[in-house]
C-alpha cells in the first residue's frame, strides 16, 4: 500500500498540520505501507520546513519526499502514483487525520474486494481549533495512545459555500479514497488540464464510474478534516474548473453527474442530454 498525500504551502495555509497528519499514518498497526509525500511547489520556507520535519522521523518503512514544479493537485497525484511502488494507491490530502489506528487495514480489506472507494465519514474539527490544539494532539500522536479524540462539529455549509453539508461530510477519492495502479492506468490517471484547486475529483470519480461502476463505501471509517480557510482564487479556480467539466460532460451527452448520490449510494447518478440513455451504453 502506498499512501499519496498532495500539499501545497501547508505551514503557512494550514499551520503545519500535514505532521499531524503523518503522524496518525505512523500509528496504524496490522498493515505494511510506504507514504510518498508531494510538495505542489510550496515557497522555499514551507518546502524547508517539510524536508526537515520528514527527515527528523525515525521510521522503519519509505517516506519520500517529491517536489512538483507546478501547483497543480492532478499533477502531483499523478507523481505521488508514479513513485509508488505497490499497486494499492490511497489518496490523501494535507489536513486528514486518521482516528482509528486500523483504517488503513480495513481499507486493505476491502481492496481486495473491490477496484476503487471512497466516501469515508468525514468529521469536521471546529474553526481555528487546530491552532490552539496542534502541541497537545501531536503529544498524543507521538506518545502512542490508545485513544486520541479529536473535538469535532458538524460543518456548516458555508465554509465551503455549499446550499447544504452533505457533500462536506463524506470524503471523495481525493481527500480520502482508495484504487489500484492498473484502474488508474486503464481511466488514463488524473486529469492534470485543471488549475489549482478542485472539480479533478469530481472527473475521476466519473472516470471510475463509467469504467467500474459503483465505488466501495468507506462508510465504517471515520477520519478528521482540520478546518482551514479557503481564499478567494481557490474558488475563482473552482468556478474556472466546473466551466470545463460541464463541457466535458456536454461534449460525451452528460447533462449533469450527480457525485453526491455515489457518496450514499443512491441511483440515478448521471442525467443524459438523451433521456432514452442508459448509464452504461
Amino acid at each position: 500500500m502506498t499512501i499519496v498525500i498532495i500539499t501545497h504551502n501547508n505551514y503557512s495555509y494550514k499551520n503545519g498540520c500535514i505532521e499531524s497528519v503523518i503522524y496518525s499514518l505512523l500509528n496504524q498497526v496490522g498493515i505494511h505501507f510506504e507514504i510518498v509525500v508531494v510538495d505542489n511547489c510550496s515557497n522555499e520556507d514551507n518546502y524547508l520546513m517539510l524536508q526537515q520535519f520528514i527527515d527528523s522521523l525515525n521510521v522503519s518503512f519509505s517516506i519520500k519526499l517529491i517536489r512538483n514544479s507546478v501547483n497543480n493537485i492532478s499533477k502531483g497525484r499523478n507523481l505521488g502514483i508514479q513513485n509508488a511502488t505497490t499497486d494499492l494507491i490511497v489518496f490523501m490530502d494535507d489536513d486528514i487525520v486518521l482516528i482509528e489506528k486500523d483504517t488503513l487495514g480495513r481499507v486493505k480489506l476491502l481492496s481486495n474486494k473491490y477496484s476503487y472507494g471512497y466516501s469515508a465519514i468525514r468529521l469536521w474539527t471546529p474553526e481555528n481549533w487546530y491552532e490552539s490544539n496542534k502541541d497537545g494532539l501531536e503529544l498524543r500522536l507521538t506518545q502512542n495512545e490508545e485513544n486520541y479524540e479529536i473535538q469535532t462539529v458538524v460543518p456548516e455549509p458555508s465554509v465551503r459555500e455549499k446550499k447544504i453539508n452533505r457533500h462536506l461530510i463524506r470524503t471523495y477519492i481525493g481527500n480520502f479514497g482508495f484504487a489500484h495502479k492498473e484502474v488508474l492506468v486503464q481511466v488514463g490517471f488524473w486529469d492534470e488540464f485543471y488549475t489549482g484547486y478542485g472539480i479533478e475529483d469530481d472527473t475521476m470519480a466519473l472516470k471510475l464510474f463509467i469504467q467500474y461502476g459503483r465505488p466501495a463505501l468507506l462508510n465504517n471509517i471515520s477520519v478528521v478534516h482540520i478546518w482551514h480557510k479557503i481564499s478567494k482564487d481557490n474558488y475563482n479556480q473552482l468556478s474556472e474548473n466546473k466551466t470545463i467539466f460541464d463541457q466535458i460532460l456536454r461534449k460525451n451527452g452528460i447533462k449533469c453527474f450527480h457525485v453526491g448520490r455515489l457518496l450514499y449510494d443512491e441511483d440515478h447518478v448521471i442525467d443524459y442530454l438523451d433521456e432514452n440513455r442508459n448509464c452504461f451504453d
